[in-house]
């Protein structure tokens, strides 16, 4: 392409990689974290270096547009992980795998095609036009939040600062994991298995309705079979399901019963039963996400597998911390700060026949 046209897409790879400079800087980890203290007073207490980091990085912020004219500071991307998080979590790989993109915008615009036709031409004859058509794909970037109160005296006591980043940052991962796999696309981001399963031709029945279980193994060759050869030689197609549905693969093969297992036996179907969850299944990485159902039961998408370039994550660069006082109903203050955590992101499965799912 000419130049022209790569201009914008390399200002735009140069300035991620500066951000994600700025925000890895160490300086600038330890203003942020004065910052977060008491907002008002930080600038009289930073080192010449987290000064200079600081600046580093709302430059950023007021060139790209990613919201300096409103306050805050965006997150560092190096976290303590310290803080022992209570909450149940979540797992998914997802992002790994996906198409990741940048987006300055309130929506990131992709492409896709069909694919054009060779002919065997007659000597002589016109070529036919083999035109391939162009469909466009406009993934909405939502906005997603966290407001925390903070007390005082929590901050004062604590070393809850220092810590707000592994907070925040876990609460925004189980939130993701989940919509990947089952976002509606509605003010949130689609998820794939919502597409996959949206798509009746992508739907793949078991050998026994309702049913899987360690005689299932003809259905995981169905769903294998099921996606087109495109998708599937791609490289970056995986497997996703719950650690459940897992287990009851790795089972799979299994010599001998109960206490008497022996280990795996030459038709063995994982490649090593000692892992806790093997790596790769039938050839292909096999991914666990937990926001995929364990359960089986009638209609239950239990065995998803999708060529994961054709699933975009457009992500608006930087996650932002806003903090400010709270006040009460009578407009006196409660003597907390309120942490008011957000980022902006989409993300859609860009062609719908490039997964299979296996629906009981």
């Amino acid at each position: 392409p000419p130049r022209s046209t790569l201009f914008p897409y390399t200002t735009l790879f140069r300035s991620e990689a500066k951000a994600f400079l700025a925000l890895a800087n160490p300086a600038y980890r330890s203003a942020f974290d004065s910052w977060i203290q008491d907002p008002i007073s930080a600038p009289m207490r930073l080192t010449a270096e987290e000064s200079a980091a600081w600046r580093d990085v709302q430059v950023f912020r007021t060139a790209m547009g990613t919201g300096a004219g409103v306050g805050g500071a965006l997150m560092p991307l190096t976290l303590d992980p310290s803080i022992v998080i209570a909450n149940g979590g979540a797992v998914s790989s997802i992002r790994q795998y996906a198409k990741l993109r940048t987006t300055l915008t309130n929506q990131y615009r992709a492409v896709t095609s069909p694919g054009s036709i060779a002919e065997w031409k007659v000597e002589g004859a016109e070529a036919a036009d083999a035109s391939p058509a162009i469909n466009v794909a406009d993934i909405p970037v939502y906005f997603s939040d966290q407001s925390l109160t903070v007390s005082y005296e929590l901050f004062q006591d604590t070393d809850i600062s220092q810590q707000l980043g592994t907070l925040i940052a876990d609460a925004f991962a189980v939130q993701e994991n989940n919509d990947f796999v089952s976002g509606s696309g509605s003010t949130a981001p689609y998820g794939a298995l919502t597409r996959v399963t949206a798509t009746t031709g992508s739907r793949v029945s078991p050998q026994t309705a309702s049913s899987f279980s360690t005689n299932s193994v003809s259905d995981i060759f169905k769903v294998r079979d099921a996606l087109p050869v495109r998708y599937r030689i791609s490289g970056s197609a995986a497997w996703v399901s719950n650690i459940a549905i897992q287990s009851i693969i790795q089972q799979i093969g299994v010599v001998g019963v109960g206490s008497n297992v022996a280990g795996v036996g030459p038709n063995g179907f994982w490649a090593n039963m000692q892992q806790g969850s093997p790596p790769n299944l039938l050839g292909l990485p096999c991914l666990e996400a937990s926001a995929m159902t364990g359960t089986i039961g009638a209609s239950a998408n239990v065995l998803l597998l999708v060529d994961w370039s054709r699933y975009i994550i457009a992500d608006r660069i930087g996650t932002t911390i806003v903090v400010g006082n709270k006040i009460g109903s009578n407009g006196r203050s409660i003597a907390s700060h309120e942490v008011f955590a957000y980022r902006r992101l989409g993300a859609d499965l860009i062609d719908t026949n490039a997964g299979r799912v296996l629906k009981l």
